[in-house]
């Protein structure tokens, strides 16, 4: 309850599609920190790529396809500073607030490809966190995920609302390797042996120790890289030995391409996805979230 005050910082937070690498990201990034050069009232600016640390207490969201940047406004200008008689302050202070500064940087930032950036003022830990937080709760993470789309994607055209955003975050491509049962039984591979013939494939297993100079070197025998760039090459690893033949991972096994969730929360048993954003500047809290109520109505499970 208490008002938010101008500390001349902004933060922006770049996200990159997942599976991107750290080079990728900092591609973007370097648009970014060309655009805040070229900013008279920015003082100086941190990145991070690599990682978001969103505000006091808050989880990092950490992964090559994050990035975040702090930025130090100049010392803004008050009463004291302007020149006597005249109408402009000392020189080297800025005249915009953070939030004017923060929505002329979020117009421009809008052009850059590739990412979804979101710009922001820092505000104090005493009113820390969105200003708009909608929780969502239910037992299936699909249905969630869903419905936080369905939200975000009608709350952003509402006056009023900046920088909607879902903390639900995709993490990293996998693969997962589903073994069909039936094959595997009528192949006489047990499913745990084909399992830990996969585990040492792919993490390698240890094979012994070499003497070398009164030290045991421990011996690590993994499969070369090139055979774990695809499930193709994966698919032809032997798993087996049956009817006078060798039992390939594809003859037995499925492989799924997906992605999983970063993280997971739960309340009270169910899970939790917050669909979160900024109250722009000149607008009540309590017209807005009207405004909110009335777009989402009826649109969700």
């Amino acid at each position: 309850f208490l008002p938010a005050s101008d500390q001349g910082q902004i933060g922006i937070t770049v996200e990159t599609p997942p599976g991107t690498s750290l080079a990728g990201t900092d591609l973007i990034v370097r648009q970014v920190e060309d655009t805040l050069r070229t900013e008279p009232d920015v003082e100086h600016y941190m990145t991070a790529v690599g990682e978001i640390v969103a505000g006091f207490g808050a989880i990092p969201q950490r992964g090559p396809q994050y990035a975040q940047i702090n930025v130090r406004l100049r010392e803004r200008a008050r009463t004291e500073h302007y020149a006597q008689g005249f109408g402009v302050p000392r020189r080297n202070l800025r005249v915009r607030s953070d939030q004017e500064i923060a929505s002329a940087l979020r117009k421009v930032l809008n052009s850059v490809a590739g990412a979804r950036i979101t710009v922001a003022p820092i505000r104090t830990v005493a009113n820390v966190g969105p200003d708009i937080q909608i929780e969502l709760r239910a037992h299936d993470l699909h249905t969630l995920a869903a419905a936080a789309s369905t939200v975000r994607d009608n709350i952003e055209t509402v006056p009023g609302v900046l920088n909607p955003d879902v903390s639900l975050r995709t993490g990293q491509r996998e693969l997962r390797i589903e073994l069909d049962r039936t094959l595997s039984a009528a192949a006489d591979i047990p499913p745990a042996l084909a399992g830990s013939i996969l585990r040492d494939t792919v993490d390698g297993a240890q094979a012994g120790y070499l003497r070398l100079d009164d030290e045991n070197v421990p011996i690590h025998v993994a499969l070369a890289d090139r055979y774990l760039q695809s499930p193709e090459m994966l698919s032809i690893v032997p798993v087996g030995y049956s009817r006078k033949r060798a039992v390939l991972l594809g003859d037995i096994a499925r492989f799924v391409q997906s992605t999983s969730p970063a993280s997971i929360e739960r309340l009270d048993g169910n899970r939790l996805v917050t669909v979160t954003a900024s109250l722009a500047p000149g607008n009540a809290l309590g017209n807005v979230r009207t405004a909110i109520e009335d777009a989402v109505r009826g649109k969700l499970p």
